[in-house]
């Protein structure tokens, strides 16, 4: 994953966390990009920045 993709993809996090709570849309996106990152990087986004394994699930 180049540094660019990684940044598209912390956007969309970013803004369909934000908005998660007023739009069901963003919810459901929401919850595909976390579970897209997962399967694809092995990358929990639920834990990053709480000072875990750096996301990584095993």
């Amino acid at each position: 994953m180049g540094k660019r993709q990684a940044e598209d993809i912390v956007r969309v996090h970013q803004i369909t966390t934000a908005w998660k709570g007023e739009d069901p849309m963003a919810r459901s996106a929401a919850d595909a990009v976390r579970e897209q990152v997962r399967q694809r990087y092995a990358i929990d986004v639920d834990v990053l920045g709480t000072g875990g394994r750096c996301g990584r699930t095993q």
